[in-house]
């Protein structure tokens, strides 16, 4: 099972010759080393989502029931935007279940989740965070569908790149980005490169904050159509160099583009290439009671 859903890495295919399958460009953020690889093989983590079952037997519901039709699905409404086909209002919502699912089924998330539940007294078992993203991501639906979402098309001759983290919490820091903050932040961002030719890009609305601080944490979805103000626009060169170096500065340890040549080189180095992964930075006690 992949990190990286490996239906979700095939829109950045690499067009390589003599090859069958898609495969990606890989550079590591340690080193530098730069690697073409099929999207099968990209980013592997065996069992990252089983957890324990009642009989002590290893569970797969959580890769095989859920995730996988979440995964499938994103990908058919994916493959409509990137061919600039509207969307039925059903495949709105299965690109906020895939946006809510990548935002917490990292590796990187679920460590987050061991060290918060640590440093409350709480002892996580192996499987606890997965457990506890199959609950909380409800919750994130219900924001993402009060959300502002722009649909990004690349009007540049510089690709979108992507990451093992694709969705990402960001926040403009002026010449740079502060990623990790949370749904709490009025100014949050939320980007999801779809493919070297479009991004999503998803803020807050009046409505959307409000029930990030005010609706209890229980609360039903939302009823009713997907009731978000849905845009579509190009974007220049200046907006790609952007959005990519969110995209960089999020990666836990690789990023991955459809192409290679000296310009993504020069943009990687001293951005990504030998710097230090990620900070997730904890949210201050009156924050994590008012929201994610």
């Amino acid at each position: 099972m992949h990190t990286v859903p490996a239906g979700y890495l095939e829109a950045f295919d690499a067009k390589a010759p003599g090859r069958r399958d898609p495969a990606v460009w890989r550079f590591e953020r340690a080193g530098g080393a730069a690697k073409l690889v099929g999207v099968r093989d990209a980013e592997v983590v065996n069992d990252i989502y089983a957890v324990v079952g009642d009989d002590g037997a290893r569970d797969t519901v959580i890769e095989e029931d859920i995730l996988q039709n979440v995964d499938g699905a994103f990908c058919a409404a994916r493959d409509a935007l990137v061919a600039r086909r509207p969307l039925e209002e059903g495949q709105w919502y299965d690109l906020a279940w895939f946006i809510a699912f990548q935002l917490e089924r990292t590796p990187m998330m679920f460590r987050m989740l061991r060290e918060d539940l640590s440093e409350h007294g709480m002892p996580a078992d192996v499987d606890t965070p997965q457990k506890l993203m199959v609950l909380t991501v409800r919750r994130l639906l219900r924001w993402l569908h009060r959300m502002d979402w722009l649909l990004c098309y690349n009007d540049s001759d510089f690709p979108i790149l992507t990451s093992d983290n694709p969705a990402t919490m960001w926040r403009d820091r002026g010449r740079g980005v502060e990623t990790g903050v949370g749904f709490v932040v009025s100014d949050l961002h939320i980007t999801c490169p779809l493919a070297p030719t479009l991004t999503l890009m998803i803020t807050h609305t009046e409505a959307s904050l409000k029930a990030v601080r005010t609706e209890p944490i229980d609360a039903d979805p939302p009823p009713g159509q997907f009731k978000l103000r849905i845009r579509g626009g190009p974007y220049a060169t200046e907006g790609i160099r952007r959005l990519n170096l969110v995209t960089i500065t999020n990666a836990d340890r690789c990023v991955y583009a459809s192409y290679n040549d000296p310009q993504l080189k020069r943009f990687l180095e001293g951005r990504f290439f030998g710097t230090p992964g990620p900070v997730r930075r904890p949210l201050p006690p009156a924050q994590r009671a008012e929201g994610y």
